[in-house]
């Protein structure tokens, strides 16, 4: 499977077969019918609590990401998830949060990668 990581507001393009909001809260400035969500996974986003933490940089990307993967393998819903994504070739995990690099994708892309 391949694993694509995209904000919100960028391009839908050919590529994007199966696109996943990563996101607890709707991104901002953003109407559900011009964007092209397959699944919502705020289940399995970061609590409200860690997303906040982060937000108010009361602890760094390290500390959010370590904490990211513990609620991933703590939540019961993590796995029913993964199973959600079996029989696309390619998924794009979308964040509203810039950089992309520094948002929850990262961490999820692994733990999917992981129980694929």
């Amino acid at each position: 499977m391949k694993i694509r990581t995209k904000r919100t507001y960028d391009t839908i393009d050919s590529e994007d077969e199966f696109r996943v909001l990563a996101d607890r809260l709707w991104p901002r400035g953003l109407k559900k019918s011009v964007v092209k969500i397959d699944y919502w996974a705020k289940e399995i986003s970061p609590t409200t609590g860690l997303r906040q933490a982060y937000h108010n940089e009361q602890i760094t990307y390290e500390e959010f990401s370590s904490l990211y993967r513990e609620e991933l393998e703590q939540n019961p819903l993590s796995l029913p998830f993964i199973e959600r994504l079996k029989g696309y070739d390619t998924i794009t995990l979308l964040t509203s949060r810039k950089p992309i690099e520094l948002s929850e994708l990262p961490t999820l892309e692994a733990f999917i990668r992981k129980y694929q």
